[in-house]
C-alpha cells in the first residue's frame, strides 16, 4: 500500500497519530501525563443508544481503569481496545519525518506561547482578545492545521473533506513539507496562493484548571461536526477551526455552532489573503458554554429518540398515549439512577428502567397491568 501523502513510497509506519499527540494530549491523556500510551478516551456517538466506547492506553493501570469505569475490567475489553486517534500504514517513514518538522515548529513557537500568554494581543469589536502573527508564521500555521484536517480525513475517522478540498490540501502539504523548517517556509512562500485559497478561522480558547495540583485535566475534547461543510467546523482540544473551501462559501447562511458564531465577528477573524494571520482568543466561560452544547447534542438526540420509543411501548402495553408526567418520570429515572457504568444508556438498561416505572404505576393502581407480560 502506497503512502497517502507522497503516493510513491510504501506506507510502512505503524502507530501514526493523525492528530498531533502533543497538540491533543491534555484532552485525552491521564491527568499530568504527556507521553504515549497514557490516553483515556471516550468516544461518544448517539443513535438508538447513547454509545460510550472507552479506550485506555497500555500504561494505564488496571485499578485506574476500574475506578473510571466503576466496574472490573474484562480481558475482552483489552482485546477490543483501540486508540481512535492512531492508525497503521497511512504514511511512509520519510513523510512522517516531514510531518514532524511542522508539528515541532508550531508546538514550540506558537502553541506553547499562546497557552502561556506570551504573545501580544489586541481587542476585536466584541471585546475578545486577538493575536496577530506575521505572514510567514501565518503560512506555517495554516500548514499545521491543514495537516491535522487532511490526515483525519484520509484516516478511518468519520470526518471527511470533500474530494476536491482533500486533494487540494494533500497537494499543498506535499509541495511544502521539507526536511527542515527553513526549507519548508521557502516552499510555503512558493505555494502561497494555493495555501491562501481556503479561507480559515483559528480560535484558541483559554482553559482554566480547577484542580488543586494544577494538572491539565480539562473537559476539552476532539469534535468534528459531521454535517457542516460550509464551513467545516472542528474542535481540537483548545482550538476551534473553521475551514471554507473558497471565498464564495463565506456568503452562505451562518451556522451558529453551539453559539460559537455569535461570540466572534467572522469578518474580523477570517484569514484569506492578508499579510497578517489572526488567531482569536475566547475566555474559559465561553469555552464551557460551547462544550456544553457540543456534549448536550448527542444526549438530546438520545432522549428525543427514547421519548418516542417510550410512547410506542406504552401504547403497545396499555393501549393509550402516556402523559408528559409519565414520560418525564421515566427519563428522570434514567438520568438520576444509581447506575454509574458505561452501559447506563444502552437499550437493555433503558428497557429495564421503563419496565420498573410501568410496574410501579401498576402497583399504585393507576394502570390496568394485564398487558405487562407483552414483550417490549
Amino acid at each position: 500500500m502506497k503512502c497517502n501523502l507522497c503516493k510513491i513510497n510504501e506506507a510502512d509506519k505503524t502507530g501514526s497519530h493523525f492528530l498531533t499527540l502533543s497538540f491533543i494530549k491534555t484532552a485525552i491523556n491521564e491527568a499530568g501525563r504527556g507521553e504515549r500510551d497514557r490516553e483515556i478516551v471516550f468516544k461518544l456517538t448517539s443513535g438508538k443508544d447513547l454509545d460510550i466506547e472507552p479506550y485506555f492506553g497500555r500504561k494505564i493501570l488496571p485499578e485506574a481503569i476500574d475506578k473510571v469505569l466503576n466496574s472490573e475490567v474484562k480481558f475482552d475489553d483489552f482485546i477490543k481496545n483501540h486508540n481512535p486517534f492512531v492508525e497503521d500504514y497511512l504514511f511512509c517513514t520519510e513523510c512522517e519525518n516531514r510531518f514532524a518538522i511542522i508539528e515541532g515548529y508550531f508546538i514550540s513557537n506558537l502553541y506553547l506561547k499562546i497557552k502561556s500568554n506570551l504573545l501580544e494581543t489586541e481587542r476585536d469589536s466584541k471585546g475578545n482578545r486577538v493575536i496577530k502573527i506575521d505572514s510567514q508564521k501565518g503560512l506555517l500555521t495554516r500548514l499545521f492545521f491543514y495537516v491535522q484536517l487532511w490526515r483525519t480525513s484520509i484516516s478511518k475517522h468519520s470526518f471527511k473533506l470533500d474530494e476536491k478540498i482533500e486533494n487540494s490540501l494533500r497537494k499543498i502539504i506535499f509541495n511544502c513539507l521539507e526536511k527542515n523548517i527553513d526549507a519548508t517556509l521557502d516552499k510555503c512562500k512558493e505555494n502561497k496562493l494555493e495555501i491562501l485559497s481556503h479561507p480559515l478561522t483559528v480560535t484558541y480558547w483559554e482553559t482554566e484548571i480547577h484542580t488543586e495540583n494544577k494538572f491539565e485535566n480539562t473537559t476539552n475534547l476532539i469534535y468534528f461536526h459531521d454535517k457542516s461543510k460550509r464551513p467545516y467546523f472542528v474542535i481540537i482540544n483548545d482550538f476551534v477551526i473553521r475551514l471554507y473551501r473558497n471565498k464564495r462559501h463565506l456568503n452562505t447562511t451562518p451556522n451558529h455552532f453551539f453559539g460559537f458564531t455569535d461570540l466572534i465577528d467572522t469578518t474580523e477573524h477570517i484569514n484569506i489573503d492578508q499579510d497578517e494571520f489572526t488567531i482569536g482568543v475566547l475566555v474559559d466561560s465561553h469555552r464551557r458554554k460551547i462544550l456544553d452544547g457540543v456534549i448536550g447534542q448527542p444526549v438530546e438526540m438520545f432522549f428525543k429518540n427514547w421519548k418516542k420509543r417510550i410512547k410506542e411501548f406504552h401504547i403497545q402495553i396499555f393501549g393509550f398515549t402516556p402523559t408528559e408526567y409519565v414520560l418525564k418520570g421515566i427519563l428522570l429515572e434514567i438520568i438520576y439512577s444509581d447506575e454509574i457504568t458505561l452501559d447506563k444508556y444502552n437499550s437493555e438498561y433503558v428497557i429495564k428502567v421503563i419496565s420498573k416505572v410501568f410496574y410501579e404505576l401498576s402497583q399504585k393502581g393507576e394502570y390496568d397491568f394485564k398487558f405487562f407480560e407483552k414483550t417490549i
